[in-house]
């Protein structure tokens, strides 16, 4: 995942480098590295979201909506503890 943040930073910094600064304007090496790492994090995202849904299924829990909510469903036995107190 931090792979993934600190490529999509580096893109966003390479982007800029190559649209805003002059003398990198049509540069062949940024862009051969900017559409690199483009391709590199298009994975890391791709194996991300599959991990995620691979531990969601093993686990019988819809991990997905809790990252997108900020809530997670509390497990039944934390539950059934509140109702015995």
């Amino acid at each position: 995942m931090i792979g993934m943040m600190g490529g999509m930073l580096l893109l966003g910094i390479l982007g800029f480098v190559m649209e805003e600064i002059d003398y990198f304007c049509g540069d062949d090496r940024l862009e051969s590295i900017h559409e690199s790492l483009a391709d590199v994090v298009a994975v890391l995202t791709a194996i991300h979201l599959s991990g995620a849904l691979v531990k969601s299924f093993w686990l019988r829990e819809n991990l997905p909506l809790p990252m997108i909510t900020g809530r997670r469903r509390r497990p039944e036995s934390e539950r059934t503890e509140d109702l015995n107190h």
